[in-house]
C-alpha cells in the first residue's frame, strides 16, 4: 500500500489574519495556536545578519505539550537554530539545526519535559540570508505506541470469496506507564471495528484486493505512528471449460478436455484523485487531503525520486504566492512541490508534477 499525502501549507499576505503571529525575540510566549516568524514576518523576506535570538514558548493549557510544524526551514550557510526541550537554555537539547534540515518536519516538547515548553536559539552570521516559520499547537505529550498484526503471520493472505480472516493485534504495545485502550481494525473494504478488542474476525464479501490495518491508542490518547497492515487478496471465481465430443458410439472410449482459469484480479480504481479540500486564508494552517494506493506490494517502498513517475492534482486558489504544497509519505519523509513563488499567479484546473516536465511552473 502506498499512501500519498498532498498537504497546502498556507502563507498568507492579508493583514487581517485569522490566527496570531509571533516573530522571533528575545522573548517568553504563552500560546497554544500561533505562527512563528523569522524577523522577515508573513511577507517571507528572511532574516537579517548577525541575529542572537533566544524565545520560550509555553503551552497555555494545563497538560498540553508545545509541537512546532515547520512550514519553510531554510538557513543559510552559518546560520543554526537549537532547540531545547523546557523553559530555558538548561533544558536538554533536542539538537542543532542548519540548512534545511527541519523543512517540514515537527519538534515536540517529550512527555518527560514537565513544562511542555520548548526553547529556540537561533544565530545568524554575518550574512544572513535564510528563512523560517512554523504553526505551533498545544498537544498532548506522547511515547507513541507501536502497533503490530500477529494474525496472518503472513503480509499477503489469499482467500476464496466467503471466507474468514481471523486478525491478531495483542502484540501491540504501549509505552509504561500507559496501557492501549483502543483497537481500530480497518478490514480496507469500507467496514471496520473499533473497540477495546484485540482480536477481529471478518469475512470478505467482495473480490479484490484490500489493505487490512490496526491503529491503536493508548490510555493517554496517543495513536501508533507505525504502519501495521495485511494485503488481503480475495480470488474470483474460477472458470470450468469442458470439450467433448458431440456424438458417440455406444461402448466406446472417448476423451474429455478440462481447463480451469482464474480471472485476474479486478484492476485498481481508476480514481487517482484524493477527497477536495478547501484553503481559506488562515495563516499557518495546515491543509491535508489523503489518497491510499493499494497497487503496490505490502512494504514496497521509493528508493529514488525517479521512481516516482507524476502526481495530478487539480487545484483552483486565487493567490499561489502563499501557498506551500508538499508530499509527505507514510514514513514520514517528505518533498517540497511549491515554495511561495508566483505572486498573484490564480490557480484552476489540473496541474502535474514530474521529472523532466515539458511546461513550466505555475510559480513563473
Amino acid at each position: 500500500m502506498k499512501t500519498i499525502i498532498l498537504t497546502a501549507f498556507l502563507l498568507t499576505f492579508n493583514i487581517t489574519l485569522q490566527a496570531q503571529v509571533v516573530i522571533i525575540s528575545n522573548s517568553n510566549t504563552t500560546n497554544c495556536d500561533f505562527t512563528f516568524y523569522d524577523t522577515g514576518g508573513v511577507n517571507a523576506s528572511g532574516y537579517s545578519a548577525n541575529q542572537d535570538f533566544t524565545t520560550t514558548i509555553c503551552p497555555n493549557i494545563a497538560g498540553k505539550a508545545i509541537t512546532m510544524t515547520w512550514f519553510t526551514f531554510n538557513l543559510g550557510t552559518g546560520d543554526q537554530m537549537e532547540i531545547f526541550d523546557g523553559n530555558s537554555t538548561t533544558a536538554p537539547s533536542l539538537g542543532v539545526y542548519t540548512g534545511t534540515q527541519l523543512n517540514n518536519l515537527a519538534a515536540y516538547a517529550s512527555p518527560a519535559n514537565a513544562t511542555g515548553c520548548l526553547t529556540i536559539h537561533f544565530t545568524s552570521d554575518a550574512t544572513g540570508n535564510g528563512v523560517f516559520n512554523a504553526s505551533v499547537k498545544c498537544e498532548t505529550p506522547c511515547n507513541f505506541p507501536v502497533a503490530h498484526i500477529s494474525s496472518p503471520s503472513m503480509p499477503t493472505v489469499k482467500l476464496c470469496l466467503g471466507d474468514v480472516v481471523n486478525f491478531d493485534g495483542a502484540t501491540s504495545t504501549a509505552v509504561m506507564p500507559f496501557t492501549l485502550a483502543d483497537y481500530k481494525w480497518d478490514f480496507g473494504d469500507q467496514t471496520n471495528q473499533v473497540g477495546v478488542a484485540t482480536t477481529a474476525s471478518h469475512t470478505y464479501t467482495k473480490v479484490g484486493r484490500f489493505i487490512a490495518s490496526l491503529v491503536v491508542k493508548d490510555n493517554n490518547g496517543c495513536s501508533n505512528k507505525n504502519a501495521a497492515f495485511v494485503e488481503v487478496l480475495v480470488e474470483t471465481k474460477p472458470k470450468y471449460t469442458i470439450i467433448s465430443p458431440t456424438d458417440v458410439c455406444q461402448g466406446t472410449p472417448f476423451c474429455i478436455d478440462a481447463s480451469v482459469a482464474s480471472p485476474p484480479m479486478p484492476p485498481p480504481a481508476t480514481n487517482v484523485y484524493a477527497s477536495g479540500i478547501h484553503v481559506p486564508d488562515n495563516v499557518g494552517q495546515c491543509f491535508e487531503s489523503t489518497q491510499f494506493y493499494n497497487v503496490f506490494p505490502v512494504g514496497a517502498h521509493l528508493t529514488s525520486m525517479s521512481q516516482l513517475q507524476s502526481i495530478y492534482a487539480s487545484l483552483s486558489h486565487t493567490y499561489v504566492g502563499d501557498l506551500i504544497i508538499s508530499i509527505i509519505s507514510p514514513s514520514g519523509q517528505s518533498v517540497v512541490m511549491h515554495q511561495q513563488g508566483g505572486g498573484g499567479t490564480h490557480l484552476g484546473g489540473s496541474y502535474y508534477w514530474a521529472e523532466n516536465a515539458p511546461n513550466g511552473t505555475f510559480s513563473g
